[in-house]
């Protein structure tokens, strides 16, 4: 089954969290607060050294405000950073720096359209301001509007070439396309330009998986690993190319790391759990699926998890009917697999059992294919 995060997910808030197989850390694929902060002070310097009299007072208490609003937005009180931001575009109304970072504070609150009405406007006050096409781009993306998120994501590059995380964020929009291609050129421009970005590995890892090239994807996230051996999903990501390719022992230690790092990951235990059947661990799958139940947050994940679960319990003779109905229940809403059946399809045809049993088990798992894309 393999199941990993979808693209989607890989799409980060600033100071919080970029689905894809799983996202990196967020502050490897979008800059970090500190960062936009470092830039915010430059474009205040550059104000305050051009400003005189009246000007430079003007300066000093919209500054104080903006630099208010960074500090509540890096505690994650975006509410407050919003209300210091119009404090300070209504001192100033041509104050593109203002809409821009009220834009931010709007995105890590979920507000997508309003933020992309701050940019719009700080584009507007000044149309060379590469990192409001930058974000633009990110709400866009978060809104599922990825071809209107690359054209940003093209003018930001043609504004400054050398931006990795631009090239990052842009291949993650092809991707959701399904432009493996040219989401890949993206990635490879980004490690051209930054060897050490862990994002740019991991993500083309990703794109390599979902293109059937497991082994070079395993080389991808081995140098993910090395940059950030605290990344779980990278771990996660490289166990699951592993079990693609049958190496099932390395891929559990791969998802034990997994776990170990971030303990709420559902489709890490799904898959342990997987290759636990496989190998007729049951009731070690039993507790692993129990857990991935328990973390599922989607149908597609909950009809999964439940799946594995009752096929685990189906084998140790255990009564499942109650489970069945619930799971039954599960996959009469809507909803799309995302994952393959093979490996379970192929375990079932040679495990020993009884034609009661593995009847039962097809059907089962014939149910969840229905909703196979």
């Amino acid at each position: 089954m393999v199941e990993i995060e979808g693209f989607g997910s890989l799409m980060r808030k600033f100071g919080n969290r970029i689905d894809g197989l799983e996202p990196p850390q967020p502050d490897e694929v979008v800059e970090r607060a500190e960062e936009r902060a470092d830039m915010l002070k430059g474009a205040l310097k550059e104000s305050k050294e051009a400003a005189t009299g009246d000007e430079e007072e003007e300066y000093v208490d919209k500054t104080e405000k903006m630099w208010k609003g960074v500090d509540f937005a890096e505690e994650g009180n975006f509410e407050k950073a919003i209300e210091l931001f119009t404090e300070a575009i209504e001192e100033d109304p041509d104050y593109a720096q203002g809409y821009c970072y009220r834009g931010f504070a709007k995105a890590d609150l979920d507000e997508y359209e309003a933020a992309i009405v701050d940019y719009d406007k700080a584009i507007e006050l000044e149309p060379d301001y590469t990192m409001a096409y930058h974000y633009r781009g990110l709400a866009k993306q978060e809104l599922g509007e990825y071809e209107a998120a690359i054209a940003d994501y093209d003018t930001a590059i043609e504004l400054d070439p050398d931006n990795v995380r631009v090239y990052v964020n842009r291949g993650l929009a092809k991707q959701e396309l399904g432009e493996y291609e040219t989401a890949i050129a993206d990635y490879d421009t980004a490690i051209e330009l930054k060897s050490g970005n862990a994002a740019a590995y991991y993500n083309r890892g990703i794109v390599k998986q979902q293109s059937g090239e497991y082994e070079a994807a395993i080389e991808d996230y081995d140098t993910a690993i090395e940059l950030d051996p605290d990344n779980a999903r990278a771990y996660h990501g490289r166990g699951a190319a592993k079990q693609e390719v049958g190496e099932y022992e390395a891929a559990i230690e791969d998802y034990d790391t997994a776990i170990e790092l971030d303990p709420d990951n559902a489709r890490v235990y799904q898959n342990r759990a997987e290759i636990k059947i496989e190998n007729g661990e049951f009731k070690q799958a039993r507790q692993d699926a129990s857990q991935a139940k328990k973390l599922s947050e989607s149908t597609m994940d909950s009809a999964t998890s439940t799946l594995l679960h009752l096929i685990a319990r189906t084998v140790l003779g255990e009564d499942t009917a109650e489970e069945e109905n619930e799971y039954r229940n599960i996959c009469e809403q809507e909803f799309t697999m995302t994952g393959n059946l093979e490996e379970l399809d192929s375990w079932l045809e040679g495990a020993n059992l009884d034609s009661e049993k593995k009847d039962k088990i097809a059907e089962l798992i014939d149910l969840l294919r229905e909703h196979k894309e």
